[in-house]
């Protein structure tokens, strides 16, 4: 390796001195162009940056060319961008101004989609259904923002839905003699939580119980098909508390799955950007 290489990197505040001994020439040799950046040089370049150097005096002193020394430094800031760095500090690590950094930044961005296939290519089915999943990710969370902020209408009672609930436990646990845990399934079309305020109860068609006074916090449907009894009750949103009431421990129950529901949804959606 040329002693005067070495020298320039390790004496750099005679570095703008060196240059100026040689700057009258018009041509300098870049013999280190192509060669491997080392540590200590990519920590010598930061340096000289640091103390203001122009990129020829920095492009002279390691024996390369300007635009490797503007192409070195762009990876460094990319590098730290990567690695959780912040704006300001590349900025005044590099010295590049933010105008600078966007454009690689968007540059690379461009190279990434060119690399994944996406470039210039009509959207595919599968974007199409991620993208309708998003939205019901994104629901997920309204969900939850409006039963914290306006309360909802849980249902505390469905008589056919307890019916049918007795009817599949009993044949659960004669078919599998109580081995394993049971899980049922809701077959009724009345959901167990909706998010309406409690001055705006939920409307069923086939309700044939009109006596509902507003702003009344129990809600009674009578099916008119079927003849089934069902009774939602208005919710704020709760908090756990130590209460032998089931509506209450149900409530909490189906809260924490909404919440669990839009802690998923907000993991997804970091996923999938």
């Amino acid at each position: 390796m040329d002693f005067k290489y070495i020298l320039t990197i390790l004496l750099p505040i005679s570095s703008s001195f060196y240059y100026m001994m040689y700057n009258h020439h018009s041509y300098y040799e870049a013999y280190r162009k192509g060669d491997k950046w080392l540590e200590f040089e990519e920590d010598a370049l930061l340096f000289e940056l640091q103390n203001n150097l122009t990129i020829d005096e920095i492009a002279y002193k390691h024996r390369r060319t300007k635009g490797a020394i503007n192409s070195r430094r762009n990876q460094i800031a990319l590098m730290m961008y990567e690695n959780y760095s912040t704006i300001d500090e590349i900025i005044n690590t590099t010295k590049l101004s933010k105008k600078n950094f966007d454009l690689i930044l968007k540059h690379k961005k461009v190279q990434m989609n060119m690399k994944n296939g996406s470039w210039n290519k009509p959207i595919t089915q599968d974007k199409k259904v991620m993208t309708e999943e998003k939205k019901k990710l994104i629901q997920n969370m309204k969900d939850e923002l409006f039963m914290m902020e306006n309360g909802y209408w849980l249902k505390v009672t469905d008589q056919l839905e307890d019916l049918d609930y007795q009817y599949e436990l009993k044949k659960f646990e004669q078919l599998n003699n109580n081995i394993g845990k049971f899980n049922y399934v809701s077959k009724s079309k009345y959901p167990k939580i909706i998010t309406k305020e409690l001055n705006d109860p939920p409307e069923f068609p086939n309700n044939l119980n009109s006596n509902h006074q507003a702003g009344h916090n129990i809600l009674t449907i009578v099916d008119k098909i079927d003849n089934n009894h069902i009774n939602y009750m208005f919710m704020n949103y709760q908090q756990p508390k130590h209460s032998g009431e089931q509506y209450i421990k149900g409530a909490y129950n189906e809260q924490l799955k909404i919440k669990i529901k839009s802690l998923k949804s907000i993991i997804k959606m970091f996923e999938m950007n």
